[in-house]
């Protein structure tokens, strides 16, 4: 069997962010998936790290990546929060968790009526408010993607 690879990892990454954009119903199972993802997302550092077919300046320009983008860090934070339970040392300034919360949209009004629509979202609440979870998701993506791309490791 080969050995695993950076890219192994990555496309792990992508395929959860996948899950976690298509999902249409919050609930235990989306949370846990994006637990999942943020696990996966934050490891992609370990993956490009250990790699023996990369680079001494990729691997730490990946470390130096999640200790400077206010994402990936955040991720760091959730990834480690659900590993560990109880962190000791974060990666932003203080601690984050996943939960979800009820949104209201009102679809229609006019005198004397309202149409409301409510639905849950997943979001990350920590030391910075309170984030969607699928933007912050977006923005890990993108950080890795454009590191990644820079380095021409994704290829065309």
């Amino acid at each position: 069997m080969p050995s695993a690879r950076w890219r192994e990892q990555y496309d792990r990454v992508m395929r959860w962010h996948a899950r976690i954009t298509e999902a249409t119903v919050v609930d235990e199972r989306h949370l846990d998936d994006l637990h999942a993802f943020l696990i996966c997302c934050h490891h992609l550092k370990d993956w490009l790290s250990a790699d023996p077919t990369l680079d001494g300046a990729v691997k730490r320009g990946a470390q130096e990546l999640v200790r400077h983008d206010e994402w990936l860090r955040l991720s760091a934070d959730l990834a480690n929060g659900s590993k560990h339970l109880v962190l000791n040392r974060w990666w932003t300034s203080g601690i984050a968790h996943l939960d979800k919360t009820e949104w209201a949209v009102e679809l229609k009004s006019g005198p004397g009526f309202a149409i409301r629509e409510t639905f849950d979202v997943p979001v990350v609440r920590g030391a910075h408010g309170e984030q969607v979870a699928i933007t912050v998701a977006d923005r890990c993506v993108a950080a890795w993607n454009a590191f990644l791309g820079e380095r021409t490791l994704l290829g065309p």
